[in-house]
């Protein structure tokens, strides 16, 4: 059961947003480290959008959050 995590490193994984929105239901979740991999084809729409960062702000006990993805703007970040 990962109800218990408290720690997860998503390294140039195929994560997408809803991916992340699914870490809401991780109650003990503290830190998390997401660094996206970058689409081999410039044409390939991004796993990861300004949506994630919505969805990672909803994790109520995170404390420690590291975020690498490079289609993240200012809009994303509010």
């Amino acid at each position: 059961s990962l109800k218990h995590l408290e720690a997860l490193y998503l390294v140039k994984t195929s994560v997408t947003d809803a991916g992340l929105h699914q870490l809401e239901a991780i109650p003990q979740l503290k830190e998390l480290h997401v660094v996206a991999e970058r689409p081999s084809d410039a044409s390939q729409p991004p796993l990861l959008t300004n949506r994630c960062v919505e969805y990672i702000g909803n994790i109520k006990g995170l404390q420690s959050l590291e975020l690498d993805v490079p289609n993240i703007d200012s809009v994303g970040l509010g």
